[in-house]
């Protein structure tokens, strides 16, 4: 694999500058592909740790250039898929960035409360491993049974990493991943412990299971969009990787799946790169759809 890297290395100036390296008119073709299809870009350091990923790659495959390995990616969708895979960042928690889950509740309380019997739709739009998906679901149980309300809600997940979707939708975590991040409480409601050869293992209750699902999407093709409008969209912690003009793409297709009055979440540390008129900010990363 060293020998594979360092005939793969790349000077200081960056993805654009990598033409003349050994190999860097492939790199650079990785990188437009990812950005192109999927809105992902690639500053240098992040090239640079996709060099080595791409290496360990290569080697697995016994594929002996970048150029090859180039070529199966663009033939081949299942290793483009390995490709997202490799380079998307996968983590997350339960209840990250708490004040979100917060006005969610307000929000969810004040809408089904002025909406007997209707059902709440939340979309979880970059889901990966499933863990904002199903604080969502906790958090709408909890909001529907505070107001003892007649209604419902479902959620739906979706990412462009078809690996994770299937974590997602399994619902099973490691202690680890659960303890200390989901209330001691809502633990206990919201999880099946595991026993035997499951120890150490919580997998999310059949009933929140069943009012959730995760498919495929790409934030930058607007035709798979879902097919309906959405109380909550949460897309958070992913525009980050994208450059202004995709951010706007990604907003636009989320903003358009949002019904009138409902909310957007993005990450605390994401901001709009221009005003949307739909959109009015709320504070603490949220908007409001509001026509």
């Amino acid at each position: 694999m060293a020998r594979i890297a360092k005939s793969l290395a790349i000077p200081d100036q960056g993805p654009e500058s990598v033409k003349t390296a050994s190999g860097s008119s492939a790199i650079s073709g990785l990188a437009r592909i990812l950005v192109e299809r999927t809105g992902i870009h690639l500053d240098h350091h992040r090239v640079s740790r996709m060099v080595v990923k791409v290496s360990r790659r290569m080697e697995e495959l016994s594929i002996p250039s970048i150029d090859g390995y180039l070529r199966v990616v663009q033939g081949d969708a299942s290793e483009f898929q390995t490709f997202v895979h490799m380079m998307t960042v996968n983590k997350t928690n339960f209840f990250r960035e708490i004040e979100h889950f917060r006005i969610l509740d307000r929000f969810a309380r004040e809408r089904l409360s002025a909406r007997p019997g209707s059902r709440f739709l939340a979309w979880s739009a970059a889901a990966s491993t499933g863990e904002e998906a199903w604080t969502i679901g906790m958090i709408l149980h909890e909001s529907l049974q505070a107001i003892h309300a007649r209604g419902d809600f479902r959620i739906l997940g979706t990412d462009i990493n078809m690996r994770v979707l299937q974590a997602a939708s399994d619902g099973v975590y490691t202690s680890r991943a659960v303890q200390g991040e989901v209330p001691a409480d809502l633990l206990r409601k919201y999880f099946e412990k595991g026993i035997g050869r499951n120890e150490g293992l919580y997998r999310v209750h059949s009933g929140l299971r069943s009012r959730a699902k995760f498919r495929y999407f790409n934030l930058m093709d607007p035709s798979g969009r879902p097919g309906v409008q959405f109380d909550a969209v949460f897309l958070r912690n992913v525009l980050i990787y994208f450059k202004p003009d995709d951010v706007m793409r990604a907003i636009q297709n989320v903003t358009a799946s949002l019904l009138p009055g409902g909310m957007l979440f993005l990450g605390h540390c994401e901001a709009l790169p221009v005003k949307i008129p739909e959109l009015e900010a709320l504070g603490h990363s949220t908007f409001r759809r509001v026509r």
